[in-house]
């Protein structure tokens, strides 16, 4: 019985506010010091966090930019449900690494996916020459070469995305691909 009665307690409470005159306004300004007080807790939060989880992913991913991006997005991530977690400090943590576990896939996906748009003469010595190859390319050619080879998604889902059909992506691929090869060989 106790239970019960505990679990509709806020609903008990929220319908004798309404009842009474202003009861609205009350609920309102009770809605917004209760944010205002999340808001501020959030802050300490990450004023307290903020250095130690910038070193955490520093060593995880070993650059402090993609280090600092990767935080920044697991605090957002956070501030979203903010209060949520029993223990936030060992959720940004784990929240953190496993951030940084994502980055290294899409990054080796990146890896592996290179070669298939670059001969071999083309490495990592000219990482702005592929850019600026890729980025001449038409516009609807470089949205496939870039979904199909930077993001890895398949040919549907890149039609479903672009909205056409997918012998239409693969013909952009091809045309792309050749392209492509062309002004790497010259």
């Amino acid at each position: 019985m106790r239970h019960a009665l505990a679990t509709r307690l806020p609903e008990l409470y929220y319908q004798r506010l309404m009842s009474e005159p202003g009861g609205s306004r009350r609920i309102a300004a009770s809605a917004t010091r209760v944010a205002r007080r999340a808001t501020g807790a959030f802050e300490e939060f990450y004023a307290e966090q903020w250095a130690a989880s910038v070193r955490l992913a520093t060593a995880r991913t070993g650059s402090a930019a993609t280090a600092e991006d990767v935080v920044q997005d697991v605090f957002q991530r956070m501030y979203a449900s903010w209060g949520t977690a029993d223990e936030p400090a060992a959720y940004l943590r784990s929240a953190v690494v496993n951030r940084c576990r994502s980055y290294h896939r899409h990054r080796k996906v990146e890896r592996l996916r290179l070669p298939l748009l670059a001969p071999a003469s083309v490495g990592a010595a000219e990482p702005e020459r592929l850019d600026d190859v890729v980025r001449a390319l038409p516009e609807r050619q470089r949205a496939v070469v870039v979904l199909r080879y930077w993001d890895g998604l398949s040919e549907a889902e890149i039609a479903a995305r672009l909205g056409c059909a997918p012998g239409t992506v693969k013909s952009l691929a091809s045309r792309g691909r050749e392209r492509l090869a062309a002004a790497l060989a010259s």
